[in-house]
């Protein structure tokens, strides 16, 4: 959530709010005029507390949480000193236009929710509760409820992987204890930290939660295939290096393997080796 999804219905009005890319407000205590080009600052004002109240007409309190930022934002100094800089500006310019009738400040969410529990106990508000079907999120006829009862096959397929890497982890960690020659070494722990990192993006929250757009889900499938096909051969190897002391390397795939229509997979195993006795010793649960 961020100012511009949530400062009220007209998300261009609100954009307005996110100083990253917006000239400086005119600062009354300095006489230095604002980089970009001066900003009418009551205009601005106007603009978004007409936003304000037109959200707040959805509420039965008269307090609301306008909380600034976005992915991958407040990630460098300059960012930091610009919102805050313009932020205060622009909230005394609103506080003292007692026309307005609005107070703004900095607060926590434990603030916001102390105002909401004060409000709810001064004026006997009883809210309504929403039963029945209903979803929760809806984009672009994107629709999804909850965690559990979204994109299954990803969620399952997700912790297909995990125990493959798991497994190949401790193998290959036996296997690769004694003498083994360093370019062999090297290739597996690559193999490994890809299959780790692929795994990691998908452990994402809009991932395994089944809530990303269509074509951001189709290249977490084509990331998890991957791994799991990269770790299902490291896997092989380390067996068989135990057993026989000869190690082939797979390069772990670069692409997936998808050939099949969304919401199936084709996940290539390696063939068992041949000539050799089916002889394993199993290091504690590896799955």
């Amino acid at each position: 959530m961020s100012i511009s999804d949530s400062c009220g219905p007209d998300r261009p009005t609100c954009m307005k709010l996110d100083f990253k890319e917006q000239p400086d407000l005119p600062d009354p205590d300095r006489q230095v005029p604002p980089a970009g080009g001066p900003i009418r600052l009551e205009t601005l004002a106007q603009a978004i507390v007409k936003q304000l109240r037109l959200k707040n007409a959805n509420y039965m309190y008269n307090v609301m949480m306008l909380p600034p930022g976005g992915d991958f934002r407040f990630d460098t100094e300059y960012e930091w000193e610009k919102q805050y800089r313009n932020l205060k500006i622009f909230m005394k310019y609103v506080n003292e236009r007692k026309d307005f009738n609005v107070q703004m400040r900095f607060g926590t969410l434990k603030v916001f929710f102390l105002e909401v529990d004060r409000q709810t106990e001064k004026y006997g508000l009883n809210y309504p509760v929403v039963t029945g079907d209903f979803y929760s999120y809806t984009e672009n006829q994107e629709y999804w409820t909850e965690y559990f009862t979204t994109r299954q096959f990803d969620k399952r397929l997700g912790r297909e992987v995990l125990e493959s890497l798991r497994s190949a982890e401790i193998f290959t960690a036996i296997a690769i204890s004694g003498q083994v020659d360093g370019n062999v070494r090297q290739q597996i722990m690559r193999n490994l930290v890809l299959a780790r990192k692929n795994l990691g993006i998908f452990q994402h929250h809009d991932a395994i939660t089944g809530t990303s757009k269509e074509h951001v889900a189709h290249n977490y499938e084509l990331l998890l295939t991957s791994a799991f096909t990269s770790t299902q051969r490291l896997l092989a190897s380390a067996v068989q290096l135990l057993l026989s002391g000869d190690v082939p390397i797979y390069q772990a795939e670069t692409q997936s393997r998808r050939e099949l229509p969304h919401g199936k997979l084709i996940l290539y195993l390696p063939e068992p080796v041949k000539d050799n006795k089916p002889t394993l010793t199993t290091y504690g649960n590896v799955t």
